[in-house]
């Protein structure tokens, strides 16, 4: 599997080819594609030239081998992190937090999709409310929702993959 400047696809396992301009070895379909970018001048970025079967895709792993998309754990620990302090460390909150901390439990739905509904409460207290400063109660319903989203964050292991295809060239 590669990634290329926002491009995927399969490549075949052991088939590397050594590149370059980067002074590396990566799959040859993937080199190739750069020799194309360079001949007519495109620029593209070394960082964001990655291959392997578990690759870190806006910020989630995704992993070809155990069929899976995930957090890492680290993203995980601190998106826990997070939503505990929301809820426990003051009652009320500014809108802008609350858009802060909605947002970060938004990213974690592309893996988690079953915690969607602990944020029920966060967006009904949200509705209507344009001040950035406006202060937001944390009522006791918002806390047990997070700490039900928590819970099963701590537990799920992400998205599995039921079918894959075979892909040949």
């Amino acid at each position: 599997y590669l990634y290329v400047d926002d491009g995927f696809g399969p490549a075949r396992p052991g088939a590397m080819r050594f590149y370059g301009p980067y002074g590396v070895m990566m799959p040859t379909v993937q080199a190739m594609v750069l020799d194309l970018f360079d001949f007519i001048r495109i620029p593209h970025d070394p960082a964001k030239q990655v291959h392997g079967t578990c690759l870190t895709i806006i910020g989630h792993e995704i992993d070809t081998e155990l069929m899976v998309a995930r957090m890492p754990r680290e993203s995980l620990a601190r998106l826990i992190e997070l939503m505990l302090d929301f809820v426990t460390t003051r009652r009320r909150r500014t809108l802008r937090e609350f858009q802060h901390v909605a947002g970060n439990v938004c990213w974690g739905l592309n893996v988690h999709p079953l915690i969607r509904p602990g944020l029920s409460t966060t967006y009904e207290k949200m509705e209507g409310k344009t001040r950035g400063n406006a202060r937001i109660w944390v009522s006791t319903r918002l806390v047990e929702e997070f700490l039900w989203a928590v819970g099963h964050l701590g537990t799920s292991h992400g998205v599995f993959f039921f079918k894959s295809l075979t892909w040949t060239p």
